[in-house]
């Protein structure tokens, strides 16, 4: 059998793959044959280096896969922590509101086919004020017909927010001391020259009476 013949079946001899008919020619040609005899030697030597170059390469990829997926999800909860902390200063910033103190508000009123509104404008420029109720508290010995609450919060520029929510209406019948709509209370009430509205600003509570109101006086409140 010719050497080439022989170097091409060497491999899978080496592996043991060849039939038991190939083994014997290959045997034998070895066996007379130094030139191949050698090749056959130096192929020995070089498998087990290849297959443990191979299983370095392996190893490798691996590590490199390993440290690829590691900072991967490194990365992915940075971002996670980044967006949740941007998320938190959003809401700090355009959602949580603060009462608001008496100097940082102006107070005006204005009287508009008959109703009388008080509006809360905020000192600061880029917030708004809204106008809400909290619980009644005596003044002086004296329940108020309602105690309102100031709160601030600063114009988000990608959202709409209510223009009226820092008015607070009343109607009053002309020359009577008779309130039809004091904005909580809907119905129709009387009140004594003495009867006021409370506001809790965050410095202290200041109150004005209804009769100041029906009269435009709102001195009490600035």
């Amino acid at each position: 059998m010719k050497c080439e013949i022989i170097k091409d079946l060497l491999p899978s001899y080496i592996d043991e793959l060849t039939s038991e008919v190939s083994n014997e020619a290959v045997e034998q040609h070895l066996s007379e044959c130094e030139s191949c005899r050698s090749y056959y030697e130096q192929m020995k030597q070089q498998e087990p280096g290849i297959l443990e170059t191979a299983g370095r390469e392996i190893d490798y990829f691996l590590q490199i896969r390993e440290d690829t997926m590691r900072k991967v999800m490194i990365a992915v909860v940075g971002v996670t922590i980044v967006f949740s902390m941007l998320y938190g200063v959003y809401q700090n910033l355009y959602h949580v509101g603060r009462s608001m103190a008496s100097d940082e508000v102006n107070v005006e009123l204005q009287v508009i086919e008959g109703i009388t509104t008080l509006v809360f404008e905020p000192v600061e420029e880029g917030y708004y004020a809204t106008v809400g109720y909290t619980q009644n508290e005596a003044v002086n010995g004296k329940m108020p017909l309602n105690t309102l609450r100031l709160v601030k919060y600063r114009i988000n520029p990608f959202r709409e927010y209510d223009h009226t929510a820092n008015r607070y209406p009343i109607s009053f019948h002309a020359g009577e001391n008779i309130v039809l709509n004091l904005f909580s209370l809907p119905e129709e009430i009387a009140f004594d020259e003495d009867d006021f509205i409370a506001v809790d600003f965050f410095d202290g509570m200041k109150t004005i009476t209804l009769a100041d109101l029906r009269d435009g006086d709102i001195s009490s409140l600035q």
